[in-house]
C-alpha cells in the first residue's frame, strides 16, 4: 500500500510538475508571441515609412531635374498650389512655349543669362516677401521713405530760383543767343 500510495503520489507530484511547467511554458509562449507581434508590427511601421521617404526622394529629385531645366518652374508651381487652396485655379506654370522663355532663347547667351540672373533674383525676393511678414514691413518702409525723400526733393527745388530758370520768351531748346549761339551783352 505504500508503494501503491508512493507511486500516486509521485504521480500527482508530476502530474502537478508538469502542469505548472505547461502553464510556464504557456506564459512563456505568449510573451514571445506578443513580442513577435511587437516586432513586425514596427517592422510593417517601418517598411511604411522608408516608402514614404523613398517617394519624397523620388518626387525632390524629379524636382531638382525640373529646376535644374526651368528655374523659374518652383516659383510658379507654389503660386499655383497656393490658388488651388484658395480656390482659384486661373495661376499657371510656364512651359518652354511661353513668351519670356522665347525671349531669352533668342537673346544672346550673356543677356539670356543676364535675365535668367534677374528673373530668378525677383522671383526670389518675391518668395521672401511673401513668407516673411518682417521683410514686407521693411520693403513698405523702404519705398516710403524713397517716395517722402523724391517728394521732399521735388518741393524743395521746385521754388527754388536756379542759374538754369528759363526766363519768359526764350525757349528751353534754343540758346540765349538764338540758332547762331551769339549772346549780345546788355547795353550793346
Amino acid at each position: 500500500e505504500e508503494e501503491e500510495e508512493e507511486e500516486e503520489g509521485s504521480s500527482s507530484l508530476d502530474d502537478s510538475s508538469i502542469a505548472s511547467r505547461i502553464k510556464t511554458m504557456a506564459q512563456h509562449l505568449m510573451k514571445k508571441q506578443t513580442e513577435v507581434d511587437r516586432v513586425t508590427a514596427h517592422r510593417n511601421a517601418l517598411a511604411l515609412q522608408l516608402e514614404t521617404e523613398q517617394r519624397a526622394v523620388k518626387s525632390l529629385e524629379k524636382k531638382i531635374r525640373l529646376m535644374r531645366a526651368n528655374p523659374d518652374v518652383e516659383y510658379y508651381r507654389d503660386r499655383a498650389k497656393a490658388g488651388e487652396k484658395n480656390g482659384d485655379h486661373s495661376i499657371s506654370i510656364r512651359n518652354n512655349g511661353g513668351g519670356a522663355n522665347n525671349a531669352m532663347a533668342n537673346a544672346h547667351p550673356s543677356v539670356a543669362k543676364a535675365m535668367r540672373f534677374l528673373d530668378s533674383f525677383s522671383s526670389f525676393i518675391s518668395v521672401m516677401l511673401r513668407r516673411n511678414p518682417a521683410a514686407r514691413l521693411f520693403f513698405g518702409l523702404y519705398v516710403l521713405m524713397i517716395h517722402l525723400w523724391v517728394l521732399f526733393v521735388l518741393l524743395h527745388f521746385m521754388g527754388h530760383e536756379n542759374a538754369d530758370h528759363v526766363e519768359v520768351g526764350h525757349s528751353v531748346l534754343m540758346p540765349p543767343g538764338g540758332p547762331s549761339g551769339i549772346v549780345t551783352p546788355p547795353g550793346v
